[in-house]
């Protein structure tokens, strides 16, 4: 009993002794020993000065005092920025630009600690410019037009930050691919039709471009049709005005805008007048007129009347009395006049708005309340009409917390590659009225599902996911023939259902990183179709349960179609693959082989097919042949690029 006691206790003190030490084996976990420590957090990123709107990724790299290099990317550090005025940061390292001005990014390394056990911080400055013009589309009323009818083009651009205006600018270039059909003037944008027939209008901004079909005919116009712009407003108190539009019919039945291109004028002028912008008339003493538009000799008419009402007061208009930060929304001024009569008075003359703290909202002289930040605000109208009387009204408005108005897909990594059983957890980032981003995976309606290429929901593919945590799941299990790609989509409360879709690849083959490096493993008969490779040549191998899966076929490539195919590869939108050079095979081999004494550990651990050799892009000392790596037991050959080897491609730097 004695004895039994003591062999406990040393046993007991020897599972200590492990536990602390880790029995001299690190078991399978990435810290590194006690005895190493971090030296150095260096940051880098693509770019260090971009647009307000625009993302970039950051990335981190730890060195070590043993001069091991480790990354620091993504989740591996907790990530922040000095001014979030300026850019945020996400959990992931990617910046965004909010405002201009420049600020640091850290990245407080969460793997290891230096010297003193304090964690370290990498640093890196971001600057952030102006939001940039990212898109053009040109724009105009009619596309199909009669000869000798003007057609007015416009320029609408989408910048960096996701707003949207009229773009005014002496860079805009414009051009018509046959001039002789209709000539466009290069400051106006307004096309002079000359013969019938059709012409490209396209316009040119700082590399961006937009185009346009223009068709001329001969149709003739053989009718106007002039009618108020709002319907049924026909009569327009003294001192007020009403806008109008005209409409022409031709003489094949289309029918086409006249409102810019007719004259307008006012039948008896001491009642009404004509004022710009085209259709736009003022009441100005009671009476009967008339509203008249002419072409040529083309007339239309219509009987209008102003009325002797007095303004008695106006009213602030808002289809809501709160609005979250950072949206924009159009107040309208309504006139209410004697007889009973009200009228939208929003673009009249001596209309002004002013908010009593810009702090939580403005308003421009258009109308157009911007919430800003939380808080009441008192919004006031006032006008003075033609007799200097004056009027006003004040509203209050509260700005509530910023809502979410879209819903995006982002992927950790975006080369997202699942072998049978692998899961992955999405990432939902909402994008609120204030442009800010937030990880969203915690609300209660969000909802997750799959598509497959056809964009049938539901698909009845390979993968899975859940539907409220993003959860997605390769079922594949012993049965691929082919790599397949699925649609990945998030809704939150009905929102983002128009977002682009992540893509989910489900294959039989790991993704494996090495030195910042991203190797693909060798393609199975299918993955050719599936990923749309051009091969002209090629031979199967296939494997026998050992070094890969049992009776499954791999295609193997002469050099020179291995070359191809890696240079063609586009898989998950990237397109800059090529072979790997022998070192960075090697290094592979090296980094992912526990043991090197136990054969086929990238098929028992990783799941990639390693029954013949693999290319590489290194020639022998001779320059004839070209190394290729056997990943199954390790090791270097050469071999001539006539012969028939597995492929890998590899890209890098490894980024979403």
């Amino acid at each position: 009993m004695f004895n039994s006691i003591h062999q406990l206790r040393g046993l007991l003190l020897i599972t200590l002794l492990c536990f602390i030490t880790a029995c001299g084996s690190d078991s399978g976990s990435s810290e590194p020993p006690v005895s190493v420590y971090v030296t150095n957090i260096d940051l880098n990123a693509t770019h260090t000065s971009f647009a307000v709107g625009v993302s970039q990724l950051v990335e981190g790299v730890a060195t070590f005092s043993d001069n091991e290099t480790r990354s620091a990317s993504s989740t591996s550090s907790t990530w922040s920025s000095d001014n979030e005025s300026i850019a945020t940061v996400d959990y992931f390292g990617v910046v965004t630009g909010v405002g201009e001005g420049t600020t640091t990014i850290n990245a407080l390394y969460n793997g290891a600690q230096d010297a003193e056990g304090e964690f370290v911080t990498g640093i890196i400055d971001i600057t952030i410019t102006p939001a940039e013009v990212v898109e053009i589309q040109i724009y105009s009323e009619v596309n199909t037009v009669a000869l000798g009818v003007d057609v007015q083009y416009q320029v609408f651009a989408t910048y960096s930050d996701e707003t949207n205006d009229e773009l005014d600018s002496n860079d805009i270039v414009w051009a018509s691919s046959n001039p002789a059909v209709a000539e466009i003037d290069g400051l106006t944008g307004i096309a002079e039709t000359l013969s019938a027939d059709e012409t490209t209008i396209s316009v040119n901004f700082q590399g961006l471009q937009s185009s346009s079909l223009l068709t001329v005919t001969n149709a003739t116009l053989v009718s106007l049709t002039v009618s108020p712009e709002i319907p049924g407003e026909t009569s327009v108190p003294a001192g007020y005005t009403f806008n109008f539009i005209a409409e022409g019919t031709y003489s094949d039945d289309s029918t086409g805008p006249m409102t810019d291109k007719v004259t307008w004028l006012a039948v008896n002028h001491t009642i009404l007048e004509a004022i710009e912008p085209k259709g736009t008339f003022r009441g100005l003493s009671p009476g009967n007129a008339g509203v008249r538009a002419t072409f040529g000799t083309i007339i239309d008419e219509i009987p209008v009347t102003v009325s002797p009402e007095v303004l008695l007061s106006v009213d602030i208009e808002s289809d809501q009395d709160s609005f979250p930060i950072g949206l924009r929304s159009q107040l309208t001024a309504r006139g209410y006049f004697s007889s009973s009569i009200n009228k939208v008075i929003t673009d009249e003359d001596n209309i002004n708005w002013e908010s009593d703290n810009t702090d939580f909202a403005t308003v421009d002289s258009d109308g157009i309340l911007t919430a800003i930040d939380k808080g009441n605000v008192n919004i006031t109208l006032s006008y003075t009409d033609a007799e200097g009387e004056f009027f006003s009204d004040i509203q209050q408005f509260t700005i509530s917390d910023a809502e979410l108005v879209t819903a995006t897909i982002t992927t950790v990594p975006n080369d997202l590659y699942l072998v049978p059983g692998q899961t992955h957890q999405y990432i939902a980032i909402g994008e609120y009225t204030d442009r800010s981003k937030h990880i969203l995976n915690n609300q209660e309606d969000i909802f997750w599902s799959i598509s497959d290429l056809l964009d049938n929901s539901d698909s009845d593919s390979a993968a899975s996911i859940h539907p409220q945590t993003g959860l997605i799941t390769n079922q594949f299990y012993n049965g691929l023939t082919r790599t397949e790609q699925v649609f990945v989509n998030v809704t939150v409360g009905g929102l983002g259902g128009e977002h682009d879709p992540a893509y989910a690849n489900l294959g039989a083959v790991q993704v494996l990183s090495s030195d910042n490096l991203s190797f693909t493993g060798t393609f199975i008969q299918g993955d050719v179709i599936q990923l749309d490779l051009t091969i002209t040549s090629e031979d199967v191998n296939i494997e026998d349960g050992m070094s890969g899966p049992e009776n499954q076929s791999f295609i193997m490539l002469t050099y020179d179609e291995a070359e191809s195919v890696c240079q063609e590869l586009i898989y998950n939108k990237h397109t800059n693959y090529r072979l790997p050079t022998a070192t960075e095979l090697t290094k592979l081999w090296n980094d992912k082989t526990a043991d090197p004494a136990v054969d086929y550990e990238f098929y028992t651990k990783y799941n990639w097919s390693v029954g013949k050799n693999y290319w590489t892009s290194t020639t022998d000392d001779s320059g004839a042949t070209y190394k290729v790596i056997d990943l199954g037991k390790g090791g270097e050959q050469i071999s001539t690029n006539m012969e028939y080897n597995y492929v890998s491609c590899v890209r890098s730097p490894v980024s979403p």
